[in-house]
């Protein structure tokens, strides 16, 4: 079962890999043909787990990396800021009171064709 283990990793057979095209591409190969199908699949099975495993613990490093340099950023900042000031990203901006125009152009419309019916 290692020699069909090996011939997996060689033929690359990654995390998204489906086992029956890994089967057929693997089938004329004597360390294929050596080993039963039932344990094929296991170690199919067994090593697809083994590489997400190893996915999700290199996409969990690279978070903690950006998430490390996002808080060195920001402590970098505060320095330079100063301990009372209050540092505003790119994505904070200061908003002032929203108007509504919809309402207002209705209101102006009507209050014009009241006067003109008077005139």
């Amino acid at each position: 079962m290692d020699g069909y283990r090996a011939l997996l990793i060689e033929r690359g057979v990654r995390v998204t890999s489906q086992w029956r095209k890994v089967h057929e591409q693997c089938a004329d190969d004597p360390r294929a043909e050596a080993c039963d199908r039932v344990d094929q699949l296991e170690v199919f099975q067994a090593l697809a787990t083994e590489l997400e495993k190893e996915a999700a613990a290199a996409k969990e490093r690279e978070r903690e990396v950006r998430l490390r340099t996002e808080r060195k950023h920001r402590e970098a900042r505060s320095r330079v800021q100063g301990p009372g000031s209050r540092v505003q990203g790119p994505g904070s901006r200061v908003q002032g009171p929203r108007f509504r125009a919809q309402g207002l152009g209705s209101r102006v419309q009507g209050s014009n064709q009241g006067l003109g019916s008077r005139i």
